[in-house]
């Protein structure tokens, strides 16, 4: 049940903070007290300068389920930058490059040299990348395939490479100490929950599989470079898989609503608990 009271303490954070989109919290050193002898002459004050506040940047990248669409409400990117810096005292800024639409090809280039969002990921300390669901076309395109993800072959193999590449560019652009890189995956690439459900059964069975493969690709990729992959399918489907996601997502059934990225900000943090134990 700990994703459960992660979701539930993002609620009260919520609650605490507004609608802020990043949230920061100085911490208050602890006063060191020195019982000076009466005997003795008082010391002579000197201006002890304060450390500015520890700062960080916590940026997305990614489509249209880090850009929040369909949803007008806090996404899980934001949702986690105010747990951070409640948790930590750390002042954190939430960075939102990610883009309706985008796939892992185009992921990829906007990472060029000199490009905004290459700007971002040298300034990042922490970088979530949810891709790879637009790599696919909808059926009726794919109806042909049946559940059979053959169809989908080459583009499992190019999202593959593409996010392998995108980790090593991140790796590569980002100076100093590396940023922390997370990976997510999907419930669905397509839609999910009644509107699948009216899409037919073959359209179920084939997003299902295709999503499957999707997953294993970015688990696969994370893996290899080190970095932590966080799964979708349980929180929103189960431990079975097999789950109604219904009340997690837009009326479009393809993305997320309110709670639904409360339920990725509470996976996302549950898979890496280092975001809110940042170092000193």
């Amino acid at each position: 049940m700990a994703l459960l009271t992660l979701v539930t303490g993002l609620g009260l954070l919520l609650t605490a903070c507004g609608t802020a989109v990043a949230s920061s919290t100085t911490h208050n050193p602890t006063t060191s007290v020195t019982t000076v002898p009466s005997t003795a002459p008082p010391p002579t004050a000197a201006a002890t300068p304060h450390a500015p506040p520890r700062a960080e940047v916590l940026l997305a990248l990614g489509d249209s389920v880090p850009a929040g669409n369909a949803c007008g409400c806090e996404t899980y990117v934001s949702l986690i930058a105010a747990q951070m810096a409640s948790r930590t005292g750390i002042s954190i800024t939430a960075r939102n490059d990610a883009v309706s639409g985008l796939d892992s090809a185009g992921l990829l280039a906007s990472l060029g040299i000199g490009s905004p969002t290459a700007a971002d990921v040298a300034r990042a300390n922490v970088v979530i990348i949810t891709i790879g669901a637009n790599d696919f076309s909808v059926p009726p395109d794919g109806a042909r395939c049946g559940a059979a993800t053959s169809c989908y072959s080459s583009g499992l193999a190019a999202l593959a490479a593409n996010v392998s590449a995108t980790i090593t560019r991140i790796r590569a652009i980002r100076p100093g100490p590396p940023a922390t890189v997370v990976l997510t995956g999907y419930w669905n690439v397509w839609q999910d929950g009644t509107v699948a459900a009216q899409m037919g059964a073959r359209f179920v069975q084939l997003s299902r599989a295709i999503t499957s493969a999707t997953n294993d690709v970015l688990r696969q990729v994370a893996r290899s470079h080190g970095v932590r992959y966080v799964d979708l399918v349980q929180p929103f489907l189960g431990p079975r898989g097999d789950a109604d996601d219904t009340n997690l997502l837009a009326p479009d059934g393809d993305h997320p609503d309110a709670t639904g990225h409360q339920v990725i900000a509470a996976a996302i943090l549950q898979a890496v608990p280092s975001l809110l134990q940042r170092p000193a």
